[in-house]
């Protein structure tokens, strides 16, 4: 196992929830609720959980009344659960050499092909943002698409952000995940490697609905950001779409390598 720069968990305050509820007031009767199959306390604690505007007993309430729907539904008061905190974040230092090889300035024990499985392990999952490698013309590139190993020398650096959403007991709703991969050099951010976000761990109330923003700073430049943001609508048994949450991270790169970030989970 590699030992990760910077891999210390940090819990990311809770931005307001970007959330809109569906229909679940006395005025807008769901069709499941007109049947009697529904709960109306529960769907207005399912209305308070979705805006934020109630409490962690909104979600003991469901716990209550209908513990399966319970483990399926996000609770935002719950910051900690069983696969730790709400927010993990994890840096990997590394070089690329000339003639392609990979030297892992975290753990020295990895050699060459671990370290370059690694950061394809990290860099894999979900949806590529499409045309993030940037060449950048005073290191040789000719403007073609390929990543040369001429541009690739240098120093790298990868950023990974994951916000876990838990439960009211604790058990994962779904995980967002960001990662930026890039270079720098001379006190600039000299180009981007692979960038992407995705969710993993979904609950069956979870319906991703795509990334809906993705942008990154024009390099070269002596502070770069990436940023994505997801849309995920929360569709529960017998009470529909309650909610839809926005998850994002803006990861903060320096040309120096050192990085930082904000996010919301929700």
């Amino acid at each position: 196992m590699s030992k990760f720069s910077g891999s210390a968990r940090r819990r990311v305050g809770r931005l307001v929830v970007a959330a809109a509820a569906v229909a679940l007031t006395a005025g807008a009767v769901p069709t499941a609720q007109a049947a009697g199959t529904a709960d109306p306390e529960v769907a207005a604690a399912l209305q308070r959980i979705a805006d934020a505007s109630g409490s962690i007993a909104d979600c003991k309430l469901v716990y209550e009344r209908d513990p399966a729907l319970s483990e399926q539904i996000p609770c935002p008061w719950v910051n900690m659960g069983a696969d730790g905190p709400e927010v993990a974040y994890q840096t990997l230092n590394y070089n690329i050499l000339p003639d392609g090889t990979y030297d892992n300035l975290d753990d020295v024990t990895m050699n060459s092909t671990e370290t370059k499985a690694l950061v394809s392990s990290w860099t894999n999952g979900g949806n590529t943002s499409t045309g993030d490698l940037v060449e950048v013309p005073e290191e040789g590139a000719s403007g073609g698409t390929g990543f040369s190993t001429r541009v690739a020398a240098g120093r790298w650096k990868l950023a990974k952000v994951t916000e876990t959403n838990y439960s009211y007991l604790g058990s994962v709703i779904y995980r967002y995940v960001h990662y930026a991969n890039f270079k720098y050099a001379g006190g600039k951010v000299t180009a981007w490697g692979t960038r992407g976000d995705y969710l993993s761990n979904e609950s069956s109330v979870v319906d991703d609905q795509g990334r809906i923003a993705n942008t990154a700073t024009k390099l070269s430049a002596s502070t770069a950001y990436s940023y994505m943001k997801h849309k995920i609508a929360l569709v529960a048994p017998v009470y529909g779409t309650y909610a839809y949450n926005y998850p994002w991270v803006k990861i903060k790169m320096t040309g120096s390598g050192a990085t930082s970030f904000t996010g919301a989970a929700l």
